[in-house]
């Protein structure tokens, strides 16, 4: 999600994460009016949220541009202390609204992604600074989501390692029943031209434009589906 008023978007028609906090209150009114608020109030303390944080307020705003406005502003260190300081804002206002089960999740390998490898790559290495900026980020995402938890009295605030959990899938297929790199083989090399292999190509043309950073389990369950 993107908390930065300044973000630069390379996605079009991006809704703003206060928006989105706005559309929230918007439906607790609109599903008050017809099962009460009370009711409502319920339904929005019981329900599952699921965010993401951190991944394009670095991959389309911080480094989307050599020299972009905030990497002009911020080191990056300071930067990331900025970014969590602006979800604790956020994560407490949700809160406000009614959330009660939430689920963090920070950032994956932003290094790792298909379109930073397809840009910046010559070998398949990982960009050694987006992997940098994940690995300042998500732990101080943790401490503040522990922090965040003590102040309302609940463990309200869920943290999911995204980042052990891809890292993990990438270093280990065996253990999720995948042969090494099968999936990226079957990507870059192409053994031979048939509908699994147009899919799997597919998705990670689409991945790629778009900086999807989960499109490890993309590809994953795509290719499950067609086997």
């Amino acid at each position: 999600m993107c908390s930065d008023k300044h973000v630069y978007i390379r996605q079009l028609n991006i809704i703003r994460i206060w928006e989105q906090l706005e559309y929230l209150e918007q439906y607790q009114v609109r599903l008050g009016d017809i099962i009460g608020a009370d009711q409502a109030r319920q339904v929005v303390n019981e329900g599952m949220v699921l965010i993401s944080l951190g991944g394009n307020d670095f991959v389309n705003n911080y480094y989307l541009v050599p020299f972009s406005a905030r990497s002009r502003q911020f080191a990056l260190p300071d930067y990331v202390r900025y970014l969590v300081s602006e979800y604790r804002n956020i994560l407490s206002k949700m809160y406000d609204v009614g959330a009660r089960r939430v689920l963090v999740m920070g950032t994956g390998p932003m290094g790792c992604v298909p379109a930073e490898l397809a840009q910046h790559s010559r070998a398949g290495e990982c960009s050694v600074e987006l992997q940098r900026a994940s690995d300042l980020f998500n732990p101080q995402l943790n401490d503040m989501l522990k922090s965040l938890n003590d102040e309302k009295g609940d463990q309200v605030f869920v943290a999911a390692n995204t980042m052990k959990m891809h890292m993990d899938y990438i270093s280990n297929p065996q253990a999720y029943g995948k042969r090494p790199s099968s999936i990226f083989q079957k990507i870059y090399i192409l053994p031979s031209i048939d509908v699994r292999t147009i899919v799997l190509f597919f998705c990670f043309y689409l991945c790629s434009l778009l900086y999807v950073y989960e499109c490890v389990w993309v590809l994953a369950s795509v290719e499950k589906v067609i086997s």
